[in-house]
């Protein structure tokens, strides 16, 4: 039961430990998910949002602007998220994200992060996977290897044209 498990993921989420939560996990690590039919599922709240599930479901390309750059996607969800005054992982330039809270997506709390991206979202991000990886490392009084761009570059340059073809014309059904 994961709510019997959520005293040990806040801990791990206050330490600093990196989580990247999508999708239904997203959802569940929340506080709660209000159904379709008014009922609501406790969460196990790791993360401040609240959940709730639609009729209509969102699918196609979602696109980010981020402090840290653009940040591409695939998002299916039928929900829309409510994250407070807490800082989104990035503002919609083309999906839906959120659902209509100032064109926000997702949620970030320190090294934790929280989305709707799949498809899949730390390849097409390698900027994301590497703060996540040295999230993760810095705990260990440890870095990224200096010479991982180098190692990198040609898939680096991959996701780059993936991310450009995906801006280039967002598709949603």
């Amino acid at each position: 039961d994961l709510v019997a498990h959520a005293p040990r993921l806040v801990a791990l989420r206050e330490a600093g430990v990196p989580i990247l939560a999508v999708g239904g996990g997203l959802q569940l690590l929340g506080e709660s998910v209000r159904l379709v039919d008014g009922g609501e599922l406790v969460g196990a709240g790791v993360l401040p949002v609240r959940t709730t599930l639609t009729a209509e479901r969102r699918v196609g390309d979602l696109v980010l602007d981020t402090p840290d750059g653009d940040v591409v996607g695939y998002e299916n969800h039928g929900s829309t998220l409510d994250i407070g005054e807490h800082a989104p992982l990035g503002t919609v330039r083309a999906g839906f994200g959120n659902g209509g809270q100032g064109g926000g997506e997702g949620i970030r709390v320190g090294a934790t992060i929280g989305t709707h991206l799949g498809g899949p979202v730390l390849a097409l991000n390698p900027r994301l996977a590497d703060e996540l990886l040295s999230a993760a490392l810095a705990r260990h009084g440890r870095e990224l290897p200096s010479d991982i761009s180098g190692t990198l570059d040609r898939l680096d340059e991959w996701a780059r044209e993936a991310r450009a073809t995906v801006m280039a014309r967002p598709a949603h059904y």
